[in-house]
């Protein structure tokens, strides 16, 4: 079955647009007389992009609103935080807060600041003053809570989060400038598919978690450079991925796997250097709990009532050992396997691609509890895997469908598996995510494909 693309298609300027097939997929994104195909193969403008990218935020911002709103959830683990550096009170950020409240990373939340004080969204009502924080920040966090439910501005602050999804997109669109789909108009149905994509409306719309969507920018923008033998740069990237989010560490051990002893040394050499810098910054400016947000993240351990390891009766200290330990060691593992049978192919977008996807699941596989924001790297990372490979798997399609079904907001009946308990989901949407994400990972290993298009990162077109 060819893809939505023909074998060749001359450019204005007479370079050959070579674009490659793949055989025995499940479906193609657009069908082989489909005009369309034509039209996606066409050259695209970098302005053009950004039009495309504009509109497909506008999109998704109003799903997001369709479907409820951004919620709060746990909004005060990165907005917290944003507000103190916006509003100028850096030296708050992490301290005196409760010890039941965690906190991400800085990574976010200085973004999220960043854009606050280039729009003024929070400047309008009256933040607490220095006074009103008190002394070594003794009353920030409560005078925090007090502005947060009385500002009309904060479901505003809220909105900011739109920034991580923005750098999703593009990043992920400069994954793709490392294919052959460079320059074209195919990379439109990035931002075309992730504003509709279930886990990534998700993120935001049941618990709000941009700094997961951050943290997976951060990734892709590590895979582009990686992919172009930029490794030092690339070690860079992932290091502020997990300084966002801890489950990047996934994906950081199989790209330390997969790559060559050179190419290792620059990911940990510029992974140790962001690492150090940004966590002896944030020590010397916030004290000691910022140093353990920055380092650890959000993650706890906490067996939840109504899980598979809460049935089994399983104990703290091996729900350590099996939520935490158990997916990096099955992530290197699979890395490993892949190294072995196909290296040749370990520099193919699509690979890699599939093989972070399947490293992603393996979280999902492992947790101690499972909520739907927890699908949000694996179905973005499988959708833009998909797209990359110019075929919409129908096994992504219906993983997807099933997340949606499962963990979906339905406020106006709760369907009969709302009441089910957490094991149920565990065991619905976990195990289905690992076989779809390693299918398509074997999938593409299977395949004789052409060495990338190496382009200069996010150049233009």
């Amino acid at each position: 079955m060819s893809g939505y693309f023909k074998s060749s298609s001359r450019r204005k300027s007479g370079t050959i647009l070579a674009l490659s097939t793949m055989q025995r997929t499940p479906r193609t994104l657009v069908g082989p007389e489909s005009g369309l195909r034509h039209w996606l193969s066409r050259p695209s403008r970098w302005f053009q992009t950004l039009i495309v990218i504009v509109a497909g935020c506008a999109l998704f911002w109003w799903i997001e609103e369709l479907s409820g709103g951004f919620q709060i959830g746990d909004a005060d683990a990165s907005i917290y935080t944003s507000l103190m550096v916006a509003h100028g009170h850096w030296s708050c950020m992490y301290r005196q807060v409760p010890s039941y409240q965690p906190l991400s990373g800085p990574i976010y939340p200085v973004v999220s600041a960043i854009i606050q004080m280039l729009s003024h969204v929070g400047f309008s009502s009256s933040f607490p003053s220095s006074t009103q924080i008190g002394a070594n920040c003794a009353h920030a966090f409560t005078s925090f809570f007090a502005w947060q439910g009385s500002s009309a501005e904060f479901p505003w602050v809220l909105r900011t989060a739109l920034i991580a999804w923005i750098a999703l997109t593009a990043l992920g669109i400069a994954v793709l400038r490392t294919t052959q789909l460079r320059g074209t108009r195919a990379v439109w149905l990035v931002p075309a598919f992730f504003a509709v994509t279930p886990p990534i409306i998700m993120a935001l719309q049941e618990y709000y978690h941009p700094q997961d969507m951050w943290a997976l920018a951060m990734t892709f923008a590590a895979v582009a450079l990686w992919i172009r033998k930029r490794s030092f740069l690339a070690g860079i990237f992932l290091a502020l991925a997990v300084m966002s989010q801890l489950y990047v560490l996934l994906g950081v051990v199989a790209l330390i796997v997969v790559s060559s002893s050179r190419e290792r040394r620059g990911l940990i050499c510029g992974g140790v250097l962001a690492t150090f810098v940004t966590a002896t910054t944030m020590y010397l400016v916030a004290g000691s709990r910022a140093l353990s947000a920055t380092l650890l993240g959000t993650g706890d351990t906490n067996i939840h009532v109504g899980t598979w390891m809460s049935e089994i009766h399983l104990r703290s200290g091996a729900a350590i050992g099996l939520s935490r330990v158990g997916p990096l060691l099955a992530a290197a593992y699979i890395s490993r396997w892949c190294f072995l049978r196909r290296p040749d192919l370990l520099k193919d977008p699509v690979v890699v691609l599939g093989l972070l996807a399947t490293c992603w699941s393996l979280r999902l596989v492992f947790e101690e509890n499972l909520w739907g924001y927890y699908c949000f790297a694996t179905g973005a990372t499988l959708v833009l895997r998909d797209i990359a490979a110019t075929r919409l798997s129908r096994g992504t399609i219906a993983w997807l469908v099933l997340v949606l079904v499962v963990f979906g907001d339905f406020r106006l009946h709760q369907p009969p598996w709302g009441y089910w308990p957490i094991w149920v989901s565990q065991l619905l949407v976990a195990p289905s995510a690992f076989i779809v994400a390693f299918h398509s990972l074997r999938q593409s290993m299977r395949q004789s494909r052409d060495e990338p298009v190496a382009a200069d990162f996010l150049s233009p077109n």
